[in-house]
């Protein structure tokens, strides 16, 4: 992985792409709901750098691959990039977008579910946190 600063809009929004990834696939919705809800102006970028660093992660991802497989919800590979995020209103910011993201295309596929729940897991956040509530 390249060298990015701790809680910058570049750690931020590949944690967020992950949800896009996540699934192998890129539906339309999820391209939608990006701009519908501003998620990569949340993040601290535009829209724009935001679909280049999905392009970006994923050129670095295949580049990494193993007899042309990727495993992208791998906690080894998870593991530094999440640590990328220490600051607790920028995890939760995360975690929301990936919410809406995820449910953007109808439902939340199981790979979207593991994503959500290891992020949770890992930087402790409660359902009640990340939903508003």
């Amino acid at each position: 992985m390249k060298q990015i600063e701790k809680n910058s809009a570049e750690a931020i929004g590949r944690i967020i792409a992950l949800a896009v990834l996540a699934d192998g696939r890129l539906a339309n919705a999820e391209l939608d709901a990006l701009d519908r809800h501003g998620i990569p102006a949340i993040a601290g970028l535009s829209r724009d750098a935001f679909i280049q660093l999905i392009i970006d992660h994923c050129r670095e991802l295949l580049e990494q691959g193993e007899a042309g497989r990727v495993r992208l919800m791998e906690p080894a590979r998870l593991a530094p990039m999440l640590a990328l995020v220490d600051d607790p209103a920028k995890r939760l910011l995360a975690c929301r977008a990936i919410v809406v993201l995820s449910k953007a295309d109808g439902e939340i596929s199981r790979p979207e579910q593991a994503l959500l729940r290891h992020l949770m897991e890992t930087w402790q956040l409660t359902l009640d946190q990340v939903s508003g509530g």
